[in-house]
């Protein structure tokens, strides 16, 4: 498992300018030392960027499942 990222207010308003001016998610995660997928996540949870594809699986109940 990644080690926790601190999403702070200066991190949301760079990651809010670069989705605005089209940067590439490779050069976002560059500039914050990240990995591209955790750049996604942080955009996906913060509601800036929507990935086509991408299921929430919060709150969804499996049923025919059993322990």
């Amino acid at each position: 498992m990644g080690k926790p990222v601190e999403v702070t207010p200066v991190v949301l308003a760079y990651l809010k300018e670069a989705v605005k001016t089209k940067k590439p998610y490779t050069e976002m995660a560059q500039h914050l030392g990240f990995c591209v997928d955790t750049v996604k996540r942080i955009l996906h949870r913060e509601g800036l960027v929507e990935f086509e594809g991408l299921v929430e699986f919060k709150g969804i109940e499996v049923k025919g499942i059993e322990d």
